[in-house]
């Protein structure tokens, strides 16, 4: 029963933090590039 639960909490839980972990990178790109488009836009 405690395996049981834990796959299936633990997994789900596993795979949001990576996911939220990859995309806290991405958006951290994504928005120093949107201010390098608003500074050339100047």
């Amino acid at each position: 029963m405690l395996a049981g639960q834990a796959a299936q909490y633990g997994f789900p839980m596993v795979i949001s933090w990576y996911l939220l972990v990859r995309m806290e990178e991405k958006l951290e790109k994504l928005t120093i590039v949107i201010e390098q488009l608003r500074l050339s836009l100047k």
